[in-house]
């Protein structure tokens, strides 16, 4: 990442984390990200203001079931990876 991040400055780049380190924001400031993709499991709203504090998109993934949905949906993920947009698409209306 950070090579990319020298040829394009203004490139975003995404630390997929799979568990979750006890300094998460730590690392993902570590591997220059701006993005952090990490399985929904364990993200939790302390985690989600600690993105949004230190500017970090958080990306949860890989969600396909509808109250885990609705969970990242009201607990304010930037992004949400699923298998079914089109389930997720409608929460979102």
């Amino acid at each position: 990442m950070k090579r990319a991040k020298e040829i394009e400055p203004k490139i975003k780049t995404g630390a997929i984390i799979k568990a979750r380190p006890i300094d998460t924001i730590s690392l993902v400031r570590a591997c220059n990200a701006d993005i952090l993709c990490m399985n929904y499991v364990y993200v939790d709203s302390k985690l989600v203001h600690d993105c949004h504090k230190n500017n970090i998109e958080l990306n949860p993934w890989t969600i396909d079931k509808i109250p885990d949905m609705k969970r990242m949906i009201e607990l304010g993920a930037d992004n949400i990876t699923s298998n079914r947009p089109d389930i997720l698409i409608s929460l979102m209306k």
